[in-house]
């Protein structure tokens, strides 16, 4: 993957850029920021989602060195019980506010 100084990029990592591991389904880059946005789109199964978004991050980290990583789970239909989940709340509490998790869709400003 190259980077353009000073441009944002949006790539579809998962099957795209990635073929042999699954990860995350897209990863959004802002060069002048140094914000790396990894964006996964999931049914329910939020557990999945976070494993994805860990690998995504760990395939990309040479190449985000100085970057700060976000996280976007975006689910059609996430259950009470799962984002109480152990492994869901270790997650949150690793990332804090980088993380943000929305059913049906998620719009944001990004700096």
């Amino acid at each position: 993957m190259l980077l353009a100084p000073e441009k944002s990029l949006c790539e579809k990592i998962d099957g795209e850029l990635f073929r042999q591991t699954k990860c995350c389904d897209f990863l959004l880059i802002n060069d002048s920021t140094k914000k790396a946005y990894f964006i996964e789109l999931k049914g329910g199964n939020i557990d999945d989602a976070i494993e994805q978004l860990e690998v995504g991050e760990q395939k990309c980290k040479d190449e985000l060195k100085g970057y700060i990583s976000y996280y976007r789970i975006v689910c059609s239909k996430a259950r009470t019980h799962k984002i109480k989940s152990v492994k869901f709340r270790k997650f949150k509490e690793k990332c804090g506010e980088r993380l943000i998790t929305k059913e049906n869709s998620l719009s944001e400003s990004l700096e």
